[in-house]
């Protein structure tokens, strides 16, 4: 519980606790104030040129447009410079990419101005076609300067689509960083694997790698190092449409859509015509059918604007029976049921899990007893693997962080 009576802090006090990133600060003050003074000193130069094309002095003409397309470079380099300045303080794999956007707008007008005016002295285009040319070119540059092509392209068709997938998942000695913080691995060397139907509970402290590892076969992102493996295949070897195909996650707070039951439940599956007898199917084998039948409208009361209309474990319950209606091989349940009574929790992931590979997340202790197998995490890697009984007997890891949930009374 918060302590209420806190003593105010003084914004010097603050400063004096940030001491040690001062520099960091610094630059990112000037940086940051730079690249502002640079708005309004872009769109002066932008105004200043265009007034210089009505001219009829082509001498007078040209000087200035040269010595504005000059103020326009200076402006893209300092663009980029403060850019890479900032990025750098948080992430250097996007920092060029970032810098070489902002600064690559001024660089086209820059080209434009020096050209356009050649063009216009030479009487080889007039005035209205050098300014048509001039807003084309930005309107590219900064159509390019947004178009950033993602590591894992969603709409690729390539690679394979096997026939059959039996639901195998291995990971061999993966490393994995997001990309937003490159300089914080989050898996270092992590080797897991998971049979066909076997049920693994992940279980670890907040950041060590367990949700990261459900967004890895997701295919969200890819491993900086070693493979993640599907019935013995490298995943990036495989059509991304084909992966996800095999995969459905359920997350504790699940997206619902402003539409019907029966729509949302359905949307688990939008490749076909889903059937309402495999609705109803998929809502009994999540434990939510007979809730919905005793709704005014049954499977078509709307549920309002991300499912504000129902209650938590009501929204869990139809994202898993949406998750079991796409009939995955593998499926992945990050606290998917937190919001259910230990009685229908129990029920709902019984049913779930029925004839395909299945990885959870979770500290309940009636699911970890439950599970095949138990592979607990610690910084990024595996650090004890076995069932419930077989880890307590270990008196490791898992054994404490047992004890820790009997003695706070969370089972």
């Amino acid at each position: 519980m918060l302590d209420e009576n806190v003593p105010p802090v003084s914004f010097l006090e603050e400063l004096h606790l940030n001491l040690p990133e001062w520099r960091y600060i610094v630059v990112g003050l000037i940086s940051a104030f730079i690249q502002e003074a640079l708005e309004p000193f872009f769109t002066i130069i932008l105004s200043k040129i265009i007034a210089v094309f009505v001219g009829t002095d082509k001498e007078a003409i040209g000087e200035q447009a040269m010595s504005f397309s000059f103020m326009f470079v200076l402006s893209g380099v300092l663009s980029f410079v403060t850019f890479r300045l900032m990025d750098l303080l948080s992430a250097y794999i996007y920092a060029i990419n970032i810098a070489l956007s902002r600064a690559m707008i001024s660089f086209a007008l820059a080209t434009c101005c020096a050209f356009g005016i050649w063009f216009l002295t030479t009487g080889r285009m007039d005035f209205e076609s050098v300014i048509f040319s001039a807003i084309s070119v930005l309107c590219g540059a900064w159509a390019a300067a947004h178009i950033m092509k993602p590591a894992i392209d969603n709409l690729s068709q390539e690679g394979e689509s096997p026939d059959h997938f039996d639901g195998n998942v291995r990971f061999e000695d993966v490393w994995f960083n997001y990309p937003s913080r490159p300089d914080v691995p989050i898996l270092k060397g992590l080797n897991l694997e998971v049979a066909q139907g076997e049920t693994v509970a992940l279980m670890g402290s907040s950041g060590c790698g367990k949700s990261t590892i459900m967004q890895l076969l997701e295919r969200f992102y890819d491993p900086r190092e070693g493979r993640v493996v599907l019935d013995g295949r490298d995943m990036k070897q495989l059509n991304i449409h084909w992966v996800r195909a095999q995969v459905a996650f359920v997350s504790k707070d699940p997206v619902l859509f402003k539409c019907s039951l029966a729509e949302n439940i359905a949307y688990g599956d939008n490749s076909r015509t889903v059937t309402m007898e495999e609705i109803q199917a998929a809502a009994e084998a999540a434990n939510i059918h007979t809730f919905i039948e005793e709704l005014p409208q049954k499977y078509e009361t709307q549920v309002g604007d991300k499912g504000m209309q129902l209650s938590g474990g009501q929204k869990q319950r139809i994202a898993i029976a949406r998750a079991i209606l796409r009939n995955p091989k593998v499926l992945l349940l990050d606290e998917a049921a937190s919001a259910l009574d230990t009685e229908s929790e129990m029920v709902v992931l019984d049913k779930a899990r029925q004839g395909r590979t299945c990885i959870v997340v979770t500290h309940c202790l009636s699911i970890l007893r439950k599970a095949d197998r138990i592979a607990v995490l610690q910084g990024g890697v595996v650090v004890e693997q076995g069932t419930h009984q077989q880890l307590l007997a270990k008196k490791g890891v898992y054994f404490m962080s047992v004890a820790m949930q009997l003695c706070h009374g969370r089972v």
